[in-house]
Order: structure tokens, then sequence, then C-alpha cells
């Protein structure tokens, strides 16, 4: 495998990513565990593959970037990419909304995530979103202006009302 594998590899270097190639070259790098060199092919792939094959390939890219070679900007970027050649594309939408619970790429996630909650007029993601960026963006004036939105997007929900009151606590104290 691992032979076979650099052939490949060699062939890519010499004439250049092709579809065929990678059909051959990515299930051995599967089985060799060779991460980065996977990675390195699906990136390749994402580039060559028509617009439906795409985001697949592409939530495919961030779940081993995220899970195999702990790249985790570059696996919220894949998943960024992946919806938006498809925002129904299911693994990258569950997964950053995984994010959006715990880990250092909660504000990535949810910057990823808030367009795509605010064309589906979702006010409960959308106030996830605007509560993740209240509390984790760097810059006051950012936090100020998502407890300001979360404020009104909870007044507009009679289930999130009481919400509102919360987030206007929490703009007073910022």
């Amino acid at each position: 495998h691992a032979r076979a594998s650099a052939a490949w590899k060699h062939l890519v270097a010499v004439f250049g990513s092709g579809r065929d190639v990678h059909a051959h070259w990515i299930p051995l790098l599967e089985s060799l565990k060779d991460w980065p060199g996977l990675v390195e092919a699906l990136e390749a792939e994402s580039r060559l593959a028509p617009e439906a094959e795409r985001a697949a390939i592409l939530a495919r890219l961030g779940t081993i970037r995220m899970q195999r070679t702990k790249q985790m900007d570059e696996a919220v970027d894949a998943f960024r990419r992946a919806l938006a050649a498809d925002p129904a594309e299911k693994t990258s939408r569950l997964t950053l909304e995984k994010l959006l619970t715990v880990g250092e790429q909660r504000l990535g996630a949810a910057e990823v995530l808030e367009p795509i909650y605010r064309g589906e007029s979702n006010g409960q993601g959308l106030l996830r979103v605007l509560d993740i960026k209240a509390q984790l963006s760097p810059i006051v004036g950012d936090r100020l202006e998502a407890l300001d939105e979360a404020i009104r997007v909870a007044e507009s929900s009679s289930s999130t009302a009481a919400r509102a009151i919360d987030y206007a606590a929490r703009g007073l104290g910022e």
C-alpha cells in the first residue's frame, strides 16, 4: 500500500491531480492513515469535483481535519465552504452546531452559521449565534451589537421574550 501510494503521489507531482488518480489514491491514503496526504488529496479533489459533489467532499475534508489532523480553523473553513456549496449539507451543519456548544471554535462556527440561520429565519439558531458572539467577541462594540440584536430577536418571539431581559442586563454589564 505504501509503495502504491508513493507511486500515485509521484504521478500527481509530475502530471497534476485528476479525479481518476484520486479514485485510486484516496482509499490508499485512508488505509495507511496518511492524514496529511489525505487532506491534500481531498483539497485537490474538491477543486476538481462537479458542483453537486463538492459539498460532500468538503464535509469529509472538514471531518478529517477536525478529527485526525486537529486543524480546527481549517476544519471550520472546510465546513464553511461545504455549506456555501450546499446549505443543506448535513455533516457540516451538524458538526458546526455541535461546535457552537463547546471548544475554541465556537465563535468561528457561529460566524459560519449566522447567515444560514438568517436566511432560514431561524430565530432560535440566530439567538444561539448572537449569544456566542456576545460572549466571545474580542471587541466590546461587537458584543454590544450582538446583545442589541439578540434583544430584538428575543422580543419578537413569545417563547424567548423573557430572555430579552437577560440580554439587556448583559448589555448594561458591558
